[in-house]
């Protein structure tokens, strides 16, 4: 992909140079740094194709806000690896911002193509400019030069070398034309060649062809001034064609004899430069003391200037002493606080190359270098930490939302290569994403953008140098939880156990702890997304990559003076053999392990080492060594001192030997039945909390009622291996009967029963969810449903009951109308009403949509224009006048709100809704129909629609314009459902409407409209609208 390197000319500087983009940035939050995703985003249009190219094409395009230009560079790739080289051109030229070359704003990459948005210099390329001098031999004061692309650039370190031959030939030196390697000196002959071109009007060499151009820039001397007189720029240009390098002799002489101190200036900087990085000659002291004695002075250009030359020298450490002498460091100290952005990066650069080996001075320079270099970034930061002081974890996302993570992933892409003029801003960047995030909560979901900083960090951390990575680096992914499924699962698709095994191996403890910590929680997040017995599914990409290994070495030898580090291998291999059996030759090393982080409830590590034994307990075979060293009863003792523990460790104990009485053989059962006491079960069923009441009773169950616990496992493992469809069948051939006996007798308190209740109601919720044909069946006398109803409306109110009312909201949403009304007269409704102020949300939402979906049907088992079957006996039994309070309550919001002003709506079909409550019913359902999608909006003109079969509703459904807004639904092609609501709707109000109703509705919604819709393509909008149509007719 080879490009030339582009001289651009720019015009009227005063009126042209605003960059457009920088209005962006304010107007629009366009950052430069980040690639555009398309050229819309930049809101410009094309003004002008200038043509293609070998490899693309090249356009100007006109910011409409600012009516600014911008160029539009295309370049064509073929692969991925072209795509990078492409991309590198745009990432030096982004950290170029100098008046001296063409700004570059940012990229997008549409197809086969990556585009490039650069600043637009209205003069062309420097050959046009010279083209139009031979022509008209003149030039203008405000013309400027600037640097355009740089086709396949390359950032040279401090030694290195290019061995790549890429620009146009005409500019090229010797020695890439010999194909020998070159550094960045090159460009001194590729300035003699313009500075040639610029006086004289030509080449100074032969161009006739390539071979004499070759041979003439290689062998022959560039051609006699014709135009120039000046002999001192004569000696210039000359120098800096000289074959054998610029001839150091001119600069020497300027330096000594000069007659301005202008000139002696630019000759001891000429003569720096030449001195790059290696050691400068005793005779040439003076180079040093002309810059000191500039940087003294108070010209800001040349004190950068001599500043950065400087810099250059003291790259190779034997010139320091020279540069330093005279206390020089106290004058650098000054340009550090400059309020030159110039001057502070050529002292800080010097410090940082200065100061290498003195650690603590090192990170101060490295902070201030980072200062200078992503100084926004930095700002950002700062405004970040103050704008997330105190604030939730639901605000924190807001922020994040809004673009917060965005300079971090900046810094992360520039600082990856282990630059010091970064490495501050890096670190930084870290700890403000630490203070953002929030992984260690389970119950929020990661964001997109969020996702994009992962990406972001595991690129950093792939390329990142091992000996330069600190604890800070990896302080957002240090703390996170195993429960949090999405994050871990995305952690592990990006390759994050890659990234760990790389970096465990370096030296500092507390980084390997952190790495072990990632790679333990991501592979424990699999407790929670694989069933009980079954096996992780990286086990083999762990044994692959080596995790196994590293991790069993660790175990193994335990050298390590941080305990933790141990502990995590541990654990990690315990997690990793979850579902099958521990290899022999560790197995012992693992249990001793868990045996001891068990024995200090106090380690940070315990709760994670009750889940890990829970994971190994899940393969029998593992059960005997675990039994043999005593471990459950390790944890049937520290259930015995159940006042001293948490909840969240209880619920851990329980969940152990509940396993283990799942997946055991019946001799390892009763071996178990022996070490837990059923008496401290039972005083555990009544502990406060509710998921400890359960567990304690299930495992009393097991105890003694282990034939029916494994049925109603055995039922329940059947059927979560099963499809839908297939589950029906189970239900059919005896398993609702089988759970329906169950349930019986759970609920005449049969003793030691009650633990079966979580999995038999798991088992018939599996049976009934997607079968339909199950419904009647369940709503047999006596049956499922019967025994459900009872078992809910025997409950306490604030009873945990959403397992068990989840199977009735099951069996609702399946019914037929004639069923629902069937489940009406089983007193379903009276059943679950007490449980709408349950403490649960769930309930109380599971609750409202079962007495939603059975008014509902009263409503639809009724004629036009009758009432609502059930409309008497729901008002008599209070059941009413309990929703009606509830939604004029703060107590509920969302889909529970919605769902009451449903019930309420189905009661009142063809009834005039109650005063207290009409007005904000009808405008409840208009304000959610107006921002709610189309399901939603199909129930709410159902609604709408009954309560329009009266008249008396009439007034308040059409105020506020709302025959204009449901012309408009009429009109929208594009949403079907809500459009054939709207024709129900208007039928009905023009069908029970009075004239002035009727008068209201044509005026929006005209004949026209309803006759068009009448041809729709959906059968049912088309039946509609004739309907609607004939209406208005009348």
């Amino acid at each position: 992909m080879e490009q030339q390197v582009n001289i651009q000319i720019m015009c009227n500087v005063a009126d042209e140079v605003q960059d457009p983009i920088v209005q962006l940035k304010s107007q629009e939050r366009f950052l430069t740094s980040i690639m555009i995703e398309t050229i819309k985003d930049l809101g410009v249009v094309e003004v002008k194709n200038l043509g293609h190219g070998a490899f693309g094409s090249t356009g100007i395009f006109r910011h409409l806000r600012s009516q600014k230009h911008v160029v539009v560079k295309a370049i064509i790739f073929q692969d991925d690896s072209e795509l990078e080289t492409a991309k590198e051109e745009v990432i030096i030229m982004q950290q170029l911002k100098s008046e001296f070359v063409v700004r570059c704003y940012g990229y997008f990459v549409k197809e086969k193509s990556i585009n490039i948005v650069m600043e637009y210099c209205p003069g062309g390329d420097l050959q046009n400019f010279i083209d139009n001098l031979y022509r008209e031999h003149k030039i203008t004061k405000n013309n400027q030069l600037k640097i355009g692309d740089f086709g396949v650039s390359k950032t040279l370190d401090e030694q290195d070398y290019a061995h790549t031959v890429a620009g146009t030939r005409l500019f090229l030196s010797p020695e890439m034309l010999k194909k020998e390697s070159y550094t960045e000196k090159v460009d001194l002959w590729s300035l003699g060649i313009i500075l040639y071109i610029l006086v004289e009007l030509q080449h100074p060499f032969d161009t006739q062809n390539e071979i004499n151009l070759v041979q003439s820039i290689t062998n022959h001397p560039p051609a006699p001034f014709v135009h120039l007189k000046n002999e001192t720029a004569k000696q210039l240009i000359l120098s800096l064609l000289n074959k054998s390098g610029i001839s150091q002799a001119l600069f020497e002489d300027g330096l000594l004899k000069g007659k301005t101190p202008t000139t002696k200036t630019n000759c001891a900087l000429a003569l720096c430069w030449l001195h790059c990085g290696i050691l400068i000659p005793n005779e040439l002291n003076d180079v040093i003391t002309r810059l000191k004695e500039v940087i003294k002075e108070n010209e800001i250009d040349l004190q950068y200037k001599a500043l950065y030359a400087l810099s250059q020298l003291a790259k190779c450490q034997q010139n320091h002493s020279r540069i330093l002498e005279n206390e020089f460091m106290k004058d650098i100290a000054l340009f550090v606080r400059s309020d030159k952005p110039e001057a502070r990066l050529a002292s800080l650069q010097f410090l940082v190359l200065h100061k290498k080996k003195k650690k603590e001075e090192s990170k101060q320079a490295k902070e201030l270098c980072s200062w200078i270099t992503c100084r926004d970034e930095l700002e950002s930061f700062i405004r970040l930490n103050k704008e997330s002081d105190g604030k939730d974890l639901s605000e924190k996302q807001e922020i994040i939302k809004e673009g917060g993570l965005k300079d971090v992933c900046s810094v992360l892409h520039r600082g990856k290569d282990g630059s010091n003029d970064i490495e501050f801003a890096v670190i930084k960047g870290c700890e403000i994403t630490d203070n953002l995030l929030s992984w260690n909560n389970p119950q929020l979901q990661i964001t997109a953008e969020e996702k994009e900083f992962i990406d972001s960090l595991i690129t950093f951390l792939s390329a990142f140098p091992l000996n330069k990575i600190c604890p800070q680096h990896l302080s957002s992914i240090s703390n996170f939880s195993a429960q949090n499924i999405e994050l871990c699962s995305y952690l592990m698709k990006k390759g994050i156990i890659a990234v760990m095994n790389k970096i465990i191996e370096c030296k500092d403890e507390q980084i390997i702890e952190i790495c072990l910590s990632v790679i333990q929680t991501v592979i424990e997040h699999y407790q929670y997304t694989t069933k009980i017995g079954q096996s992780i599914p990286c086990l083999k990409t762990l044994d692959d990559g080596g995790t196994i290994n590293r991790l069993t070495r660790i175990m193994k030898l335990n050298t390590y003076t941080n305990n933790n580090i141990n502990k995590r291998a541990i654990l990690t291999l315990g997690f990793a053999y979850k579902g099958i059996q521990l290899s022999a030759d560790i197995s012992e090393d693992i249990v001793n392990g868990l045996k001891q982080i068990v024995s200090d409830p106090k380690d940070k590590l315990f709760n994670s080492s009750i889940h890990c034994i829970g994971s190994i307990l899940q393969f029998k075979d593992n059960h005997p060594i675990l039994l043999s060293l005593n471990i459950i009863t390790d944890v049937v003792n520290l259930l015995r001192d159940h006042q001293n523990q948490s909840v969240e460790y209880l619920s851990s104990y329980l969940s152990v030997l509940s396993i283990i009485f799942q997946v055991s053989t019946e001799e390892t059962r009763n071996t178990v039945k022996t070490i837990v006491p059923i008496e401290l079960m039972r005083e555990l069923s009544h502990h406060q909390n509710v998921l400890i009441q359960s567990n304690s009773k299930e495992i009393v169950s097991w105890i003694i009622k282990s034939s029916d616990m494994k049925l109603m496992a055995a039922l329940l493992q059947q059927l979560k291996e099963l499809k839908p469809e297939y589950r029906g069948d189970i239900g059919e051939q005896g398993g609702l009967k089988d759970s329906c006996d169950v349930i019986r007798r759970i609920r005449i308190q049969e003793d030691g029963l009650e633990g079966v209740t979580d999995t038999v109601c798991n088992a018939v919720q599996l049976m009934l969810d997607r079968n339909p044909h199950l419904v009647p069946i369940a709503l047999v006398k006596d049956g499922i449903v019967d025994q459900f109803v009872a078992f809910i409306e025997g409950s306490n109110v604030n009873e945990n009951i959403s397992n068990k009312i989840e199977i009735l909201r099951i069996v609702t949403n399946q019914g037929q109308v004639s069923e629902l009304c069937e489940m009406f007269r089983r007193g379903m409704i009276r059943s679950v009403r007490k449980h709408m102020d349950n403490e649960d949300q769930q309930t109380v939402l599971k609750a409202s949509e079962i007495i939603e979906r059975i008014i509902q049907a009263g409503s639809n088992n009724t004629k036009e224009g009758l009432t609502n079957e059930f409309k008497q006996e729901i008002e008599r039994d209070g059941t009413l006048q309990q929703l009606v309070d509830l939604f004029k309550s703060d107590k509920i919001s969302g889909n529970v709100k919605d769902n009451i002003a449903f019930s309420i709506s189905f009661l009142f079909k063809a009834s005039q809704l109650p005063t207290q409550c009409s007005t904000p019913i009808i405008n409840h359902l208009k304000v959610v129909q107006s921002v709610g999608d189309e399901n939603i909006n199909k129930r709410i003109f159902q609604a709408l629609v009954c309560l329009t079969e009266s008249g008396a509703n009439h007034s308040q459904i059409l105020s506020n314009d709302f025959t204009k807004e449901l012309a408009q639904h009429l009109r929208d092609r594009q949403n079907e459902k809500t459009c054939l609501g709207s024709l129900h709707l208007v039928g009905t109000l023009l069908k029970y409407g009075s004239d002035e109703i009727r008068s209201a509705i044509k005026a929006d919604v005209s004949g026209t409209l309803g006759r068009q819709l009448s041809f729709n393509r959906n059968k049912y909008i088309a039946q509609a609208a004739k309907e609607m149509y004939e209406l208005i007719s009348k």
